[in-house]
């Protein structure tokens, strides 16, 4: 028996963590939002076989955090295990940026208020160490940049061009699930092609949920969208808000998915949850699903987001109570 060297051990964590298309941004989309970043566009060139880049406005990235920014488990979001009681931040575990430069080539050009409209372009190799820094033209935000997505992983890479179409319309639908929830943020995903560029997602910062929705779904549903609240004390606080689809056919749709859910403000799949809302939406229309987009607040300290790598596998203490 024998100790595994420290670059194979990164490669096949970073392996965990960024699996796919989606994955790889939503990465990035966290960061951006974690930066208080108030516009954040996606953009694809050939559905990101080519290059995937996201920009925001946020706060950038301070020059001391230069040689440390892609190092795994480095991290400004907590310092220690009972941090996570209280973490508000998508990102906490210091993983996305290490993992992301194991499986793609990544350059991130920044700048922070003080240093705009001069910023930094940095080249990092695949242990995430810094390689390469140059001064450029930037105004305050950071931009990422991912090129050769799993080009060295071959049965990833493979996998990912025979089935392009579908990991893109998994990535729509991410992008989508944090559009809606991004209050005051102007969420965008573009993609390029050959045939030319689509704009996928667009949403407004002025807007509430509910408009931002609606952009998602088509505003012709509005007419049938019904507002869900609801708030109890029993066993922890719990505070569900959101809209959902009448239950009636030219309201729903043959398939589940346009359905968003969130705990906390973060995107998560609850598999209990959306089932006993999709019977119950099916006992009154049988041949049709609903869509919704339904935010549920829970006391941090009842929640665990810590389960899987994407964190979008929680753990609900309460979940009977939710339920109810």
């Amino acid at each position: 028996m024998q100790a595994i060297d420290a670059a194979t051990v990164h490669r096949l964590c970073a392996g965990q963590v960024i699996v796919d298309l989606a994955t790889s941004v939503k990465e990035l989309l966290e960061n951006s939002l974690d930066a208080q970043a108030t516009h954040v566009e996606v953009k694809l060139k050939d559905s990101g076989l080519t290059s995937i880049t996201i920009t925001d406005n946020g706060h950038g990235i301070d020059t001391s955090s230069f040689s440390t920014l892609c190092r795994k488990h480095w991290t400004s979001k907590i310092s220690r295990f009972e941090d996570l009681e209280h973490v508000s931040t998508f990102g906490f575990r210091g993983e996305a940026l290490s993992s992301l430069c194991s499986v793609a080539q990544v350059t991130i050009t920044t700048a922070t208020r003080d240093s705009a409209p001069m910023g930094t372009e940095l080249e990092y190799n695949m242990s995430g160490e810094l390689t390469k820094q140059t001064q450029v033209a930037r105004e305050r935000g950071t931009t990422v940049r991912l090129t050769q997505l799993f080009a060295k992983w071959p049965v990833r890479h493979q996998d990912l061009k025979k089935n392009i179409r579908r990991e893109y319309l998994r990535l729509v639908s991410l992008v989508e699930q944090y559009a809606i929830i991004s209050d005051n943020v102007r969420v965008s995903l573009i993609n390029q092609t050959r045939t030319g560029t689509t704009t996928h997602v667009r949403t407004v910062v002025q807007s509430d949920r509910l408009t931002r929705l609606l952009s998602v779904i088509g505003a012709s549903l509005r007419p049938h969208m019904a507002r869900i609240q609801h708030e109890s004390t029993q066993d922890g606080d719990v505070k569900i808000d959101g809209y959902i689809s009448q239950p009636i056919p030219e309201a729903g749709r043959s398939g589940s998915d346009k359905q968003y859910l969130s705990v906390n403000n973060r995107p998560c799949d609850v598999p209990h949850i959306k089932r006993l809302i999709n019977e119950t939406y099916r006992a009154y229309c049988p041949a049709k699903y609903p869509v919704f987009a339904i935010s549920i607040t829970l006391n941090a300290q009842t929640i665990d987001v810590n389960l899987t790598p994407d964190k979008r596998t929680i753990l609900i203490r309460h979940e009977a109570v939710v339920l109810d």
